[in-house]
């Protein structure tokens, strides 16, 4: 689950609000406290989202980039909870679905998959940005604002987030977010891993609320397929 944390984490986070609205002109605007309450006020508006994604890994002991994967991102928030399916098309395949119950990866090539209950306590991290106020993401986080960066050509506040439990640090060290300052849309996060290795997405072209199909967030599996550890 280790392992997959950070993957799940790292579809999660793209659930933070979405929707455009006009700049915060107001005086503190990059501080910790402003652009939270930002994603708080947009995350009562999000029901569902779709996202073109690129993601990198970091290897620290190659001081180098892994190939870079492009994929889609879905998600729906339901009365029964949070739905995601994650779909890396290339440079392989892999399906990552993610329902209220349980965690499911599929590698269609080789007709593995991968599956786990979600506990209460799992869902909790896998839910982290959404759903979650402000002021319970700095009972559990140092939230810092780290500067501002840009992103695609657009500027962009970065916000550090370290967990402050034993619990929690045990599945990552740190996250960053890079949520653009004219929206408070997140268009970069990076998931830090204790070895220095992270994971790095980008989100391109986001969809607020689009309707998404029924079966979006349902797999078959055929009967063949090999569920592994």
């Amino acid at each position: 689950m280790r392992r997959l944390l950070p993957l799940i984490l790292a579809s999660f986070l793209a659930g933070l609000p979405l929707a455009a609205a006009p700049p915060d002109a107001r005086a503190g605007a990059g501080t910790p406290d402003a652009v939270l309450a930002k994603l708080d006020r947009w995350n009562a508006s999000l029901k569902t989202f779709r996202a073109e994604i690129s993601q990198r890994k970091f290897s620290q002991i190659l001081e180098e980039f892994e190939e870079p994967e492009l994929g889609l991102l879905q998600y729906k928030r339901t009365g029964q909870g949070v739905f995601l399916r994650k779909e890396i098309t290339r440079p392989s395949h892999s399906i990552l679905l993610v329902t209220p119950e349980q965690l499911l990866v599929y590698y269609p090539k080789k007709k593995q998959a991968l599956r786990r209950k979600l506990e209460e306590s799992q869902s909790r991290y896998v839910n982290f940005g959404v759903g979650i106020s402000s002021a319970e993401l700095k009972k559990n986080f140092r939230v810092a604002h780290t500067g501002d960066e840009a992103v695609s050509g657009k500027n962009c506040h970065v916000l550090e987030l370290d967990p402050q439990s034993e619990k929690i640090r045990q599945y990552f060290k740190s996250i960053r977010l890079w949520v653009e300052a004219a929206t408070g849309v997140p268009l970069r996060q990076q998931i830090e891993e204790h070895n220095g290795d992270y994971l790095e997405i980008d989100f391109l072209k986001i969809t607020l609320n689009p309707a998404l199909g029924g079966k979006t967030f349902e797999l078959a599996l055929p009967r063949d397929v090999e569920y592994i550890q």
